[in-house]
């Protein structure tokens, strides 16, 4: 846009402020669950089904869902590795094995791995001390 036409935009802006913005709609993104919903979202809750899934099944963001959930009196799973798994991931770590590969065989990321292995106590390697050896 050339100058001189950014300056008659302006002008036109400040005769009448509402020329100057497009108006669009928020979309709706999440909607409320129906009681049918809910009580197939508990069931396959209680099967397993991870709540990030459920969220985007059922259209409604991961917080609602688990909030649904502890209001209808179902206990929420932790998310992330859980603790009893920790000693593992020691013992993999102190093997050589990478946060990555640790990662993966827990279903959880990488830093989650590192995070749980700090709050253990655990020294952590640099990324290049396996070309020192």
């Amino acid at each position: 846009m050339s100058l001189s036409r950014l300056r008659k935009f302006i002008e036109r802006v400040r005769e009448n402020p509402g020329t100057g913005r497009i108006e669009t709609p928020i979309p709706l993104r999440f909607s409320r669950i129906t009681a049918e919903q809910s009580t197939h979202l508990i069931a396959e809750y209680q099967e397993g089904v991870p709540v990030q899934v459920l969220a985007g099944k059922y259209r409604i963001h991961r917080g609602s869902a688990s909030q649904h959930l502890r209001d209808k009196g179902i206990p929420v799973r932790q998310r992330g590795m859980p603790e009893g798994l920790v000693e593992e991931d020691i013992r993999l770590y102190e093997q050589g094995c990478s946060l990555e590969a640790i990662g993966r065989h827990m279903d959880v990321s990488a830093n989650t791995v590192r995070k749980r292995l700090i709050e253990a106590g655990v020294k952590m390697r640099s990324s290049y001390d396996h070309l020192l050896s």
